[in-house]
């Protein structure tokens, strides 16, 4: 961890009695909100989640399979940069569980859909979230299924880009 210290971030270790024991925890000195890193059943989880049930807009979990990764990943989070693909700003350096060629397909693929449209998708998708049991709710890859990266175009077309957060579907809304 000294590497990312060296980078300018602080780290800290976490205490014993917290739910992200035998870890630490992160933060660049411009952010307001720490990511955790931990170990967990021979994994070391990155844990960004700040929002309550959440996950908000920028809140990740992800799984690393050596320091070595969480390293990578976390410098890529504080220092990297947002990601072009067909003239939309897509934040990949925030969210590490996303994949660039998933991703690249599905905004290729993106349906052109009016406001009232994408704010029946919501609102379904809110009812199934809710109806949902609460183990559920708390699976990192089923509440992916439930939110929306918001994405603006380098044009500043009027419009935005919703991508789902597991990278299945996405569809632009003029606004």
């Amino acid at each position: 961890m000294e590497e990312l210290k060296e980078k300018g971030l602080v780290v800290g270790k976490t205490d014993d009695g917290m739910a992200f024991s035998g870890g630490c925890w992160i933060i660049a000195p411009k952010e307001k909100r720490e990511m955790y890193v931990f170990p967990r059943d021979g994994k070391w989880i990155l844990d960004f989640w700040h929002c309550t049930p959440g996950p908000g807009e920028n809140d990740f979990r992800y799984y690393c399979s050596s320091l070595d990764e969480v390293k990578e990943v976390v410098l890529e989070f504080y220092f990297g940069q947002t990601t072009l693909i067909n003239t939309w700003v897509v934040p990949l350096h925030r969210h590490p569980e996303l994949d660039l060629n998933k991703v690249e397909l599905v905004i290729h693929k993106a349906e052109t859909i009016q406001r009232k449209e994408f704010k029946q998708i919501q609102q379904q998708l809110d009812r199934l979230q809710e109806s949902s049991d609460d183990q559920t709710n708390y699976l990192w890859p089923k509440v992916l299924e439930f939110c929306f990266l918001e994405i603006h175009n380098v044009n500043v077309l009027p419009a935005v880009l919703y991508l789902r957060r597991d990278a299945s579907i996405a569809y632009v809304v003029p606004n």
